[in-house]
């Protein structure tokens, strides 16, 4: 049986909102690593994708690395 305590501190650390935008930096990461094949495919500058997929990806880290934060 959970105590009162560690349900006390799980309210106060959010742990719903932090798995929610693990969940999107995780979304966020494969997006930005499969969104350059599209764009290659088009012809379009490999210098667009390179900074669309750094930026997706880089954010998709920080977001992750938050949720896992205590």
């Amino acid at each position: 049986m959970i105590r009162s305590d560690e349900v006390r501190m799980a309210e106060r650390r959010n742990i719903r909102n932090k798995t929610v935008i693990g969940v999107i930096g995780i979304i966020l990461v494969i997006f930005g690593i499969i969104w350059t094949i599209p764009l290659a495919l088009k012809g379009v500058p490999y210098v667009y994708g390179l900074f669309g997929t750094s930026f997706l990806v880089v954010l998709g880290v920080i977001l992750i690395s938050w949720a896992f934060s205590d």
